[in-house]
């Protein structure tokens, strides 16, 4: 009879199974990530030349109006509407009075001037001049700018061919004259 250990075959008894080659690993998949770049990078671009083109020819239309004279009318009892001098004196509110607003400068500047029809504004390159004509014993004359910066500014007023006021300043400017006839 067999020991109990002899029951069993000896190691390396039993038959070797079928051999299976090992599996070659499989390719590597193509990479979609320089398309993916790729097209990004192409977006990213189109983004930004079509914000650069907006912005050029948005600073071009601003431009542009900044250059363009802004005057809001109102109204003139000797005249109508706007700021122009009036062709006849009346005879009932006396003798009328040429009055010149002059703003000499460099740039562009908002200006503020008074008329018998009251207070107007505009933004206009320099130098700028303003004519007009008033009636009455009594006329109030004003006249302000102010540019960006520091740049040197004159304002004159020159009533009935006479000048009535002259300033200068650095950025902002002040002239005022009152008429009594």
């Amino acid at each position: 009879m067999p020991g109990p250990y002899q029951a069993y075959p000896a190691p390396g008894a039993y038959p070797s199974g079928p051999t299976i080659a090992p599996m070659a690993p499989p390719p590597p998949k193509k990479s979609n990530t320089g398309l993916v770049i790729g097209i990004i990078a192409g977006v990213v671009l189109l983004v930004v030349c079509l914000c650069a083109i907006g912005g050029v020819l948005m600073a071009r239309s601003l431009s542009e109006a900044a250059n363009r004279v802004h005057t809001y009318p109102t109204y003139d009892p000797y005249g109508g509407y706007g700021d122009e001098p009036s062709p006849d004196a009346s005879p009932t509110t006396g003798r009328g009075h040429t009055v010149e607003y002059r703003i000499t400068g460099k740039g562009t500047a908002k200006i503020s001037f008074q008329t018998p029809a009251g207070y107007n504004t505009a933004t206009a390159p320099l130098p700028w001049t303003r004519s007009w004509t008033g009636y009455g014993s009594y006329l109030r004359t004003s006249v302000s700018a102010t540019v960006p910066g520091t740049a040197a500014i004159t304002c004159v007023i020159v009533i009935d061919g006479k000048e009535a006021d002259r300033q200068t300043g650095k950025g902002s400017v002040t002239c005022i004259r009152d008429l009594e006839v």
